[in-house]
């Protein structure tokens, strides 16, 4: 794609670890994960199904981007070493949020990495009483993020 095309927007926040957006009636908080790029921001936000609450972790970077754009990521400053040890620790680190949070869904950046190529699916079929498919339980949100912690952790075992 082009990406001249696309009009830049106006910055017209900076967001913060930790920080708390109120959107309507709902307040999303805010962690910046670095690692897929350094400004990746991974967020919680409380959601409701039939009216029974639920918390969403979006994990807002999934893939190791350096390792297919290197020109645009590698430096002196920042070789293959860090970006798998900032995506590790982002990673790590994110897993005891929404350990601590109690977060019962996990979204991503890319649908084929959440399950969402047949959650959505499912959603669109779902009966009254099925279970969310997106609902799937703290223990899974934290495996998931398990899972991204170690890729890193490979990826950093395959440059010794």
């Amino acid at each position: 794609r082009d990406r001249g095309a696309w009009p830049k927007p106006k910055r017209d926040m900076v967001a913060a670890d930790g920080q708390r957006l109120t959107l309507g009636d709902t307040t999303l908080t805010l962690y910046l994960t670095p690692g897929h790029t350094l400004g990746t921001i991974s967020t919680l936000i409380p959601v409701k199904d039939n009216g029974k609450p639920h918390l969403a972790a979006e994990w807002g970077g999934t893939g190791f981007n350096w390792l297919r754009n290197r020109a645009t990521y590698i430096t002196p400053d920042r070789p293959d070493r860090f970006w798998f040890e900032t995506y590790e620790k982002s990673a790590s680190r994110f897993r005891d949020i929404v350990s601590k949070a109690g977060a019962d869904i996990i979204l991503s950046n890319h649908t084929n990495t959440d399950g969402s190529k047949k959650k959505l699916p499912a959603l669109a079929k779902r009966k009254a009483g099925d279970t969310h498919p997106y609902v799937v339980g703290n223990e899974s949100v934290q495996r998931f993020l398990t899972v991204a912690d170690e890729c890193a952790k490979a990826g950093l075992g395959r440059l010794n």
